[in-house]
């Protein structure tokens, strides 16, 4: 019996040990996230922060430094050259923009569903269509 004994408390010893080393895993995995989530909320928060400078910047309503100044004038190049793309897609797939609110409509609309404008080209609203080649 002392044979089985001694595998039964290896065993029982062992099993401890792993429970002991699967919850400091465990802990570290928590703690890790628990860092990573924060990082996030941190990156989040200076999103926000970096929208309102560049709607201060945009709505010149604020002395900024040339630093900033610069980055929102990138700020201003990136967002023209999409754009750009987008209105390449749109194009390329029939989509029209209503001249009176600036909404995407397909290409056989009679009239715009956001602000009701007829689409035809007369007075009361109209379409751009902007048409590339390639």
């Amino acid at each position: 019996m002392d044979f089985f004994e001694n595998v039964k408390r290896a065993v029982s010893d062992t099993a401890q040990t792993v429970s002991k080393a699967s919850g400091e895993v465990a802990s570290k995995v928590k703690t890790r996230y628990s860092i990573y989530d924060t990082n996030s909320e941190i990156k989040r928060i200076l999103g926000e922060i970096g929208l309102e400078i560049y709607q201060l910047y945009k709505n010149d309503e604020a002395e900024l430094s040339d630093s900033i100044l610069e980055k929102c004038r990138e700020l201003d190049e990136k967002n023209e050259i999409i754009e750009a793309a987008e209105a390449k897609l749109d194009s390329k797939k029939g989509v029209v923009t209503c001249k009176n609110c600036g909404e995407k409509l397909g290409k056989n609309a009679v009239f715009c569903h956001k602000c009701g404008s007829r689409v035809d080209g007369g007075e009361d609203g109209g379409v751009t269509i902007t048409v590339t080649e390639e």
